[in-house]
C-alpha cells in the first residue's frame, strides 16, 4: 500500500513539474497560393485579367 501511495505521489510530481516546463512550439509555416493565368498565343493579359 505504502509502494502504490507514493507511486502515486511521485507521478503526481512528476505532472506538476512538467505542467511549469515551457512547452517547445514549433515554427508555423505559412503557405501562400498563386494563380498564373496565361494567354493564348498572339494575346497579352490587359490589367483586368482579361486576353486580348
Amino acid at each position: 500500500m505504502i509502494k502504490k501511495l507514493s507511486l502515486l505521489l511521485f507521478i503526481v510530481e512528476a505532472m506538476l513539474l512538467a505542467s511549469c516546463a515551457p512547452f517547445e512550439s514549433y515554427p508555423q509555416q505559412q503557405t501562400s497560393t498563386t494563380t498564373t493565368t496565361s494567354c493564348p498565343n498572339g494575346t497579352q493579359l490587359g490589367s483586368d485579367g482579361m486576353c486580348r
